[in-house]
């Protein structure tokens, strides 16, 4: 869930409302993928979560680009940590093992 209600500006309202009306859709496509990483970028916590359904389809590196925004976060953690144990992707798990060394 997103503390919508610490949004400082109208500006970074319209951002959101408009990432997540047009792109946080279910569609997993690049268009999704940059939305949450954007979000993510802005401190917007519930891109974690949704960064969660993108490990759920295996899509761990598009993962890994919103959750590196989140390193103070002990559910973020968890799921990069989660894509570092995995061995479908490879290049993923290195780079989650690169991120957790930094952590």
């Amino acid at each position: 869930r997103c503390d919508y209600d610490l949004i400082t500006s109208d500006k970074q309202r319209k951002v959101y409302d408009v990432l997540t009306a047009r792109y946080i859709n279910g569609s997993f496509d690049y268009k999704h993928q940059m939305a949450m990483t954007i979000l993510a970028k802005f401190g917007y916590t519930d891109m974690i979560t949704e960064a969660g359904k993108f490990i759920v389809r295996e899509q761990y590196s598009d993962a890994l680009e919103a959750l590196k925004y989140f390193p103070d976060k002990p559910q973020a953690t968890e799921l990069i940590t989660a894509i570092a144990r995995q061995s479908k992707d490879p290049v993923a798990a290195f780079e989650a093992e690169r991120l957790l060394k930094k952590l």
